[in-house]
């Protein structure tokens, strides 16, 4: 069974309520963080008790300097994570790297903290979350960004602005070359940020998002599926999902990818009954689909 998540733009529990069936939240300690003034057990507790009092499992994403890793100025700290960060957490390392540095310094920093963490006890998975964009255009040697000691593979995902709105994962490149690079199948792989971005195509996006999780479904070896919608840092509200076409067709789509049809399923419905016929329509509709 895939856990699927959300990273919404509402609580918690206004998010529970629309989406019953996530067991997953992402969240982002700010910035690059500096050994001598930031407290990193601190940061990734303060973001993930919440979800973990909600009964959501946090994946919280950090970002160290390279070369403040390789010099050990974080092993204290890395050694507080292990010991107070609760063992739920999954923790990844400096999200979509492929930005910002090489292979080789992503990797050995990315395999120094999960040493260090690991060698003081935490039992703590350890995420590398790819920028598929990236991948689509500037890899040229793409199996040197997986790092040894990675208990996780997950990718970022969006279709709608550089790539095709319809373009569910199996055809989109970045994911396709990301997908294909992986070099240990037996590490579990997941979807750490899913998005379709639209300002006006509602029953293309949603669409889309029904395709995907049938194509899912019937892959069934993607371990977590974490849809975005938010507007991010960058602001978009093309992001986010209309509450017409988009909301219901997540919702379906959660319970499909997670071969889930319980009471959660049946409350959607009643939902979507509060919420007006047209939103009905639209969940009926999807409802039929295969």
């Amino acid at each position: 069974m895939t856990v699927v998540g959300i990273h919404d733009w509402r609580s918690y529990e206004e998010t529970k309520d629309r989406f019953p069936i996530i067991g997953a939240v992402r969240e982002f300690v700010v910035g690059v963080l500096r050994p001598d003034q930031d407290d990193l057990a601190e940061k990734i507790r303060g973001l993930a008790q919440p979800a973990l009092d909600a009964e959501l499992i946090p994946w919280v994403s950090f970002k160290l300097r390279p070369d403040d890793v390789r010099a050990g100025r974080w092993d204290a700290a890395l050694a507080s994570v292990a010991t107070g960060v609760p063992g739920g957490v999954r923790l990844i390392l400096w999200h979509e790297p492929e930005n910002d540095m090489t292979a080789t310094e992503f990797t050995q920093m990315f395999d120094h903290i999960a040493g260090r963490i690991r060698y003081e006890g935490g039992d703590h998975e350890m995420v590398y979350s790819a920028m598929t964009y990236q991948y689509a255009r500037n890899i040229s040697d793409p199996e040197a960004w997986f790092p040894e000691k990675a208990d996780v593979y997950a990718a970022d995902v969006y279709s709608g602005k550089s790539f095709p709105l319809p373009a569910i994962l199996p055809d989109h490149p970045g994911f396709a070359n990301w997908f294909n690079a992986r070099p240990d199948l037996n590490v579990p792989w997941s979807i750490s940020e899913r998005g379709f971005i639209t300002g006006t195509e509602f029953s293309v996006r949603a669409d889309a998002i029904r395709r995907e999780a049938q194509w899912l479904r019937e892959l069934r070896d993607c371990r977590d599926y974490i849809y975005w919608n938010t507007p991010g840092g960058e602001g978009n509200q093309d992001i986010v999902l209309d509450a017409e076409y988009g909301e219901p067709a997540l919702a379906r789509a959660l319970h499909r990818i997670a071969d889930e049809y319980g009471s959660g399923y049946r409350d959607g419905y009643l939902r979507a009954i509060n919420d007006g016929t047209a939103a009905l329509a639209r969940l009926v509709a999807d409802f039929e689909q295969p």
